[in-house]
C-alpha cells in the first residue's frame, strides 16, 4: 500500500515498530463464548459473565488499583480463549509424613498451590471415632483460607471457585495432626499462539492501545507477543502488550525462581528483547475481592495502574500511593526487587519510613540503548502518533497548498501540533510532555509522499535525591551577639 498515513519511531536500538484508551485481556474463564468480546467496567457482573479462572481473578485485581487518578472509568475489552488440555490432578496429594491418603477429583478451572493441613486428628464425617478438622491454602501454604477448623465431610470437600474436590480417603486409620498434604493443581491455560489468533478479529473491531494476557509466559511466549505488537504496528495501532511470570511453586526458593539457569525469569528475559512487551515478575500477599489474603501474581494489579494514569507518570510515583490491596511480599523476594528491575522486569519495591509496597522503575523488554527502556516515553509516542495520525489521514490527496496557506502542507504541520498540543501539552490537557515540534522538511514532492518530523520533549521523572547535611556551632558569632 503507498497511499496513506504511515508511523515510524525512531529508536537508538532498534528500529522494530513500537507497541490507546482502552486494554483489551485475553485468557482463560469458567463461562463465556470463546472469541466473543465482553465490554467490561468496575460496574459489571464480572463473575456473571466471565464465571471465574485466572483471566477473571486479574480482572478483579485491575479494577482494585485502579487509581482514579484520570476521573474516569478503566473501560476493558475481554475475551475468553478456549484452553488447552488441563493437566492432570495432583493425586493423591503429597503427604508431609507419609500419613493417610487425601486425593482429588474434578476437573479445575483455576490453578491451586494446595495445602491441606490437619488442624485436629480424627477420622472423616461417618465413621466410628473422632471426627477429624482440616484447613487448606490454595497460595501454597502462605495463607488459608478458613477463620476456623473445617470438619472432614464424608462425600468430599469442593474448594470454591476452582472444580476441585479435596476426598479423606481414609475410613478406619484417623488422621493426625499436623500433617499436611500438597500439590500444584495447574490453570487451565492456552497457548499464546491460540489466544494471538482468537483476539485478532477482535481488534479488527476495537482499537485498543494495550493488551494484557493473563497466564504464566516464557520469552518463547513474549516473542510472539512482540511479534503480534509489529504486525499490529505495520497496521497503524501501536499497541503495548502486558505479560506475566509464574509465581513461586510449592518448596521453590525465590533465589531458584529468579536465577534458575535456562527457567528462571532472570535468564528468560536476557534471552529475549522487544521495547513494545513488558513482563510482571511480582507476587505478593493481596487482600482479594472476597476480603481473603492470598498471594498472587500482581500482573492485574500493574495493569490496573497503568491504565489509569497519564501516560508519562511513573508507576512507583511515591504521591500516587502504594499499590492497593497489597499488604506483604517477602524479605526474600525483596532481596531480588533491585536485580530484578535492572533486568528489565515490572517489580514491587519500599522505602524505609514509608508504609505499603510501591511498584518498582516502569521498565520494558527494550534491550540496552534504546529509547524505550521505560513505559512512559513508549506510552507517551504512541498516543502522540495516534492523535498525528487521526489529524494527517484528513490531509491525504489534499492539494499541497494555496496561496493563502490556508491548506495543504502549512496547515497539515498547524493542525498536528495544535492537536497534539491541546490533548498532551497545553494547560487543558493531561500535561504528558513539556513541548512539540513539528516540522515539514522543504523540497519534498506531495505526489511522492511528504515526510513530517515529530520531536517530543518529555518531562523525566525524579528517579533519585540525595541529601547532604552539614552542620557546624553558631560559635563566636552567639558570643557576640550576647
Amino acid at each position: 500500500m503507498t497511499t496513506g498515513v504511515f508511523e515510524y519511531v525512531v529508536d537508538s536500538a532498534t528500529s522494530a515498530p513500537s507497541g490507546p484508551m482502552d486494554c483489551l485481556v485475553a485468557g482463560v474463564c469458567s463461562t463465556g463464548s470463546a472469541g466473543q468480546p465482553y465490554l467490561i467496567s468496575n460496574r459489571s457482573d464480572i463473575n456473571g459473565l466471565l464465571g471465574v479462572g485466572p483471566m477473571v481473578d486479574r480482572i478483579h485485581d485491575i479494577f482494585l488499583e485502579d487509581t482514579g487518578e484520570l476521573g474516569r472509568n478503566i473501560n476493558l475489552v475481554v475475551v475468553p480463549v478456549t484452553p488447552g488440555t488441563l493437566g492432570a490432578l495432583p493425586s493423591p496429594l503429597s503427604a508431609s509424613a507419609g500419613g493417610s491418603a487425601v486425593t482429588l477429583s474434578g476437573s479445575q478451572t483455576n490453578g491451586l498451590k494446595l495445602v491441606v493441613k490437619i488442624e485436629n486428628g480424627g477420622l472423616k464425617e461417618g465413621s466410628s471415632g473422632d471426627i477429624g478438622q482440616f484447613n487448606y491454602s490454595i497460595d501454597g501454604g502462605h495463607n488459608y483460607e478458613s477463620e476456623d477448623p473445617i470438619t472432614m465431610p464424608a462425600s468430599g470437600f469442593l474448594i470454591p471457585d476452582s472444580g476441585v474436590t479435596i476426598h479423606f480417603d481414609e475410613a478406619s486409620t484417623a488422621y493426625v495432626k499436623g500433617e499436611t498434604y500438597s500439590g500444584i493443581v495447574e490453570p487451565p491455560t492456552a497457548a499464546v499462539a491460540d489466544v494471538i489468533t482468537t483476539i485478532n478479529p477482535v481488534l479488527e473491531t476495537y482499537d485498543v492501545r494495550r493488551i494484557f494476557i493473563t497466564g504464566p509466559s516464557d520469552r518463547v511466549d513474549w516473542a510472539s507477543m512482540g511479534t503480534l505488537a509489529d504486525d499490529l504496528f505495520s497496521r497503524h495501532r501501536p499497541v503495548s502488550i502486558v505479560a506475566e511470570f509464574r509465581g513461586l511453586n510449592i518448596g521453590e526458593t525465590y533465589n531458584n525462581w529468579a536465577t534458575q539457569s535456562t527457567s528462571g525469569v532472570i535468564d528468560q528475559r536476557s534471552l529475549y528483547d522487544h521495547p513494545y512487551v513488558d513482563v510482571v515478575a511480582a507476587e505478593g500477599d493481596v487482600i482479594c475481592k472476597d476480603y481473603k489474603t492470598r498471594r498472587k501474581v500482581l500482573a492485574g494489579l500493574y495493569m490496573g495502574r497503568t491504565l489509569s494514569i497519564k501516560t508519562n507518570r511513573h508507576i512507583g510515583r511515591v504521591r500516587s500511593g502504594p499499590v492497593n490491596g497489597l499488604i506483604n511480599v517477602s524479605p526474600d523476594y525483596m532481596a531480588l526487587q533491585e536485580t530484578l528491575e535492572n533486568a528489565g522486569l515490572i517489580t514491587v519495591t519500599n522505602f524505609a519510613g514509608l508504609s505499603g509496597f510501591f511498584w518498582g522503575d516502569d521498565r520494558t523488554l527494550a534491550g540496552s540503548g534504546s529509547n524505550y527502556r521505560s513505559v512512559r516515553p513508549r506510552e507517551t509516542v504512541f498516543k502522540a502518533l495516534r492523535i498525528a495520525r487521526s489529524v494527517a489521514l484528513q490531509y491525504i490527496r489534499d492539494e499541497a497548498g494555496n496561496l493563502s496557506g490556508s491548506t495543504g502542507l502549512s496547515a497539515l504541520r498547524s493542525d498536528i501540533e495544535n492537536a497534539i498540543y491541546n490533548a498532551m501539552v497545553g494547560p487543558a490537557s493531561e500535561q504528558e510532555m513539556k513541548s512539540i515540534t513539528v516540522t515539514i522538511p522543504p523540497g519534498q514532492d506531495p505526489e511522492v509522499g511528504i515526510d513530517v518530523e515529530l520531536d517530543f520533549f518529555g518531562i523525566p521523572a525524579i528517579q533519585k535525591i540525595s541529601l547532604y547535611a552539614n552542620y557546624s556551632t553558631a560559635g563566636a558569632s552567639l558570643s557576640e551577639a550576647a
